[in-house]
Parts: C-alpha cells; sequence; structure tokens
C-alpha cells in the first residue's frame, strides 16, 4: 500500500499491485484496475518513487531482507 493525499488534504492508501497507470491531466489521476480513479495531490514522479519503494520492501529475495539483518539475533542451533 502506498499513502495518497486526495485534492482536498485527506489521506488514504492505495493498493499499488491495484494501479494500472498514473496520469497528469493537470491534476494527477491514479486508475485501478477496477475502474476507480482516484484524484491526488502527489506528482507522477512522486507516485513512481512510491510504487518503486513499494515494490522492493515486498518482493526483497530470501536472504536480503529483515531475516539476513537479523540473523544475528537468533540462539545458536546445537545438535545433540
Amino acid at each position: 500500500m502506498i499513502k495518497v493525499t486526495r485534492l482536498n488534504g485527506s489521506q488514504l492508501y492505495v493498493n499499488a499491485e491495484m494501479i494500472c497507470f498514473v496520469e497528469a491531466t493537470p491534476d494527477t489521476v491514479v486508475s485501478l484496475e477496477n475502474g476507480e480513479k482516484v484524484v491526488v495531490r502527489e506528482s507522477r514522479e512522486q507516485l513512481v518513487a512510491a510504487i518503486i519503494a513499494y515494490q522492493r520492501r515486498v518482493h526483497v529475495p530470501l536472504g536480503r531482507g529483515r531475516e539476513a539483518k537479523d540473523e544475528h539475533l537468533s540462539p545458536p542451533v546445537t545438535t545433540g
């Protein structure tokens, strides 16, 4: 999910996986797969950056995210 701001100042979260395209008409319009459109204050570039950041957080390869960072916090494995 990415946070966006409507023109009236209210904020909402949009499922980044459901975004079909973003256009400036001149307002920024986010078109969703279900046909809904959301007019937001953010620029196209800001939305693309937010979508890319979301994708990087969600689609981190195993061993590259939090698990790898916190590995040293796990107790050592002992056998026997």
